[in-house]
């Protein structure tokens, strides 16, 4: 998170969880508030593992897993909302709780997973290089 734009992912994403969790009303306490909150845990995660891990290592791969998880979740809502209004007239999917929805959502995931492999790598990588 050294980087302007990885602080501004952070606070960003943090802004977004919070004040998520004050707009979703589909009928109380559900999934959007749990992915909320899964969220900022997954946040404090990466924020510590940036604070124990700065020269590479276990916290350093911790930190740079939850951040890429962070952006995961912003796919979750994003398709949902998403292909629950469109196509105009005819929306791909009918509600939240459709299961089409696991097929956009399971290819992120797929690519969440490839990513985080890739991740884990190079950091593995610069810090062998600068021991």
């Amino acid at each position: 998170m050294a980087s302007l734009p990885g602080r501004m992912f952070f606070w960003f994403t943090v802004a977004t969880a919070v004040t998520g969790l004050f707009i979703f009303r589909h009928g109380g306490f559900g999934v959007p508030h749990v992915l909320s909150l899964l969220t900022l845990a997954v946040l404090a995660i990466g924020w510590f593992g940036d604070r124990r891990g700065t020269r590479g290592g276990f916290w350093r791969h911790v930190a740079v897993v939850s951040y890429l998880l962070a952006l995961f979740f912003h796919f979750i809502p994003g398709f949902t909302e998403t292909l629950i209004r469109l196509p105009l007239g005819r929306p791909w999917a009918s509600g939240i709780e459709d299961p089409r929805l696991r097929q956009p959502i399971g290819a992120a995931f797929v690519v969440f997973l490839v990513a985080a492999v890739w991740q884990v790598l190079r950091v593995r990588a610069l810090s062998r290089r600068r021991s």
